[in-house]
């Protein structure tokens, strides 16, 4: 079994609110325990940054129906890499809405967030660090 492990980002999409936010999240709760997918789901400022583990092909096809998702717009793949481990084993989906001095507070802060940036515009390794901050507790809400 090859797992592989997707890091994007996307924009809410013109017309939406976060309303739309928990339907998605219950579904990917539902959906990720039948097949095996693990990750979670940051909200920020209208962005959203994601990390998605699981089976290599499952998790491609996956991806694909997120990517045509009207809900949020330009999809950014951050990374699609195999890995040997899950860092998110225990989560079908997790879920975080911290807010931008909470993101600014993990530096190097270089205003980022507070000048307005969105989520799409970050390069990997800012992602995995916030990925990372989340990992080990912080803004950490689980839903069952």
């Amino acid at each position: 079994m090859a797992l592989k492990q997707i890091i994007y980002a996307s924009s809410l999409a013109p017309g939406e609110d976060e309303s739309c936010i928990k339907p998605i999240l219950q579904r990917a709760v539902e959906n990720n325990s039948k097949n095996g997918f693990t990750g979670l789901l940051i909200y920020v400022n209208r962005s959203f940054l994601q990390i998605l583990e699981g089976e290599a092909e499952p998790l491609d096809a996956l991806y694909e129906k997120i990517r045509e998702d009207s809900r949020h717009t330009k999809p950014w793949t951050l990374s699609a890499a195999p890995i040997d481990e899950r860092q998110f084993a225990d989560w079908s989906m997790g879920l975080a809405k911290p807010s931008v001095a909470e993101l600014d507070e993990i530096g190097p802060s270089n205003d980022f967030f507070s000048k307005g940036h969105c989520l799409t515009e970050l390069d990997e390794s800012m992602a995995r660090k916030i990925l990372g901050e989340f990992r080990s507790g912080m803004w950490r809400i689980k839903v069952l």
